[in-house]
């Protein structure tokens, strides 16, 4: 059974997908268990926005959304956080 750790929508990040092995591609599936269908395979520098995450299987898995439609879970050890833009100060 999955345990979800967070929902809160205020602490969504993004990640991108760090794999390490060039031709490798992560799974992408309907929900968190390793049993679950995958839904699509991403390649390493796909970035997602992650919305909760849960823990099954043994995993920690993260809820992602893309903005080219992708809905799923992966494993969050292939996922690193992304540092949030900066926001330029005008001078002046």
């Amino acid at each position: 059974m999955a345990k979800k750790v967070t929902k809160d929508e205020s602490k969504t990040f993004k990640v991108k997908i760090v794999i390490g092995i060039p031709g490798i591609t992560l799974n992408v599936r309907k929900s968190p268990s390793i049993r679950s269908d995958v839904i699509t395979k991403v390649e390493d520098g796909h970035e997602f926005l992650v919305g909760d995450s849960v823990t099954a299987d043994g995993y920690e898995w993260y809820h992602v959304a893309s903005i080219d439609g992708i809905d799923g879970y992966i494993i969050s050890d292939y996922a690193q956080k992304m540092k949030a833009a900066k926001k330029e100060e005008k001078n002046g």
